[in-house]
């Protein structure tokens, strides 16, 4: 049985860890296993399998942006499309096409990715700058 010096230790540790991890997840360096970003559902019929080899393209510790490391591991590069716009609920609309709302996101760094349907990944910049590109 513990002690109450065991059980106290063990809170602390739990307290800890607890907000070790808001703080990552603030900072955009929460990680899976792996080292890639923590992927957030939006959706609640989402699943990682939707989002197919898209989460493997990005590493935090890699120091290079998100455009830089899609257009490094996704084969077809990153191709951004415009005349896309986005809402202030990160749904985006494509001119003379219905919006899409977002599936899932993730954080790295100051960056911010958005899954959508049809495989549309937009990243947005700390200043709200995005680019859209399709990840097929």
């Amino acid at each position: 049985m513990p002690t109450e010096e065991q059980k106290r230790g063990a809170l602390r540790a739990e307290r800890a860890y607890v907000e070790d991890m808001k703080k990552r997840k603030r900072e955009g360096t929460m990680t899976n296993w792996h080292g890639h970003p923590d992927w957030q559902m939006m959706d609640s019929r989402m699943t990682m399998e939707h989002l197919g080899l898209i989460p493997f393209f990005l590493m935090v510790d890699d120091p290079r942006s998100a455009r830089e490391q899609f257009e490094a591991r996704y084969i077809s590069g990153w191709n951004p499309t415009t005349g896309f716009k986005m809402s202030r609920d990160h749904s985006i609309r494509y001119p003379g096409d219905p919006p899409l709302r977002p599936l899932a996101m993730c954080k790295l760094r100051d960056e911010t990715i958005f899954f959508y349907r049809h495989s549309w990944v937009v990243v947005v910049q700390r200043d709200g700058s995005y680019e859209a590109c399709r990840m097929d």
